[in-house]
């Protein structure tokens, strides 16, 4: 017991991370992606960026292919508040289904980053 106690007493607990590098993250920064300390020109990574997860998105108004609209927090989404606890989930879509019919807007995707509101995919910015 006491060499448990002793190893978490040494255990770094910290709420930023850096990843890449050792450098501290700033002030209200979670985390942090730098392969190096910032240069004059404030540029922190050489290497590369952040590979967000790729997805083929099916529906701008369910949560597909994440949670089937058959999922029973799905069916009960009013009580279980699936929707709203995945606001702000982002993804890359890869399924260009662009079209021009209006009628089909809720299945039309094009490339492109999309953002979970709490109700629907939004293309981003």
């Amino acid at each position: 017991m006491t060499l448990t106690i002793a190893a978490a007493a040494a255990i770094s607990v910290h709420g930023q991370v850096t990843i890449g590098s050792d450098v501290v993250p700033q002030k209200g920064v979670l985390l942090n992606l730098q392969d190096q300390t910032p240069n004059a020109d404030n540029e922190t990574v050489r290497k590369g960026g952040l590979g967000m997860p790729r997805v083929k998105l099916v529906n701008r108004n369910t949560l597909e292919p994440f949670v089937s609209k058959t999922d029973p927090d799905w069916i009960a989404a009013g009580t279980s508040k699936i929707k709203e606890h995945h606001a702000g989930l982002t993804v890359y879509n890869i399924n260009d289904t662009e079209i021009k019919d209006t009628s089909v807007l809720e299945t039309t995707f094009r490339l492109g980053f999309y953002v979970w509101n709490g109700k629907q995919w939004k293309e981003a910015d």
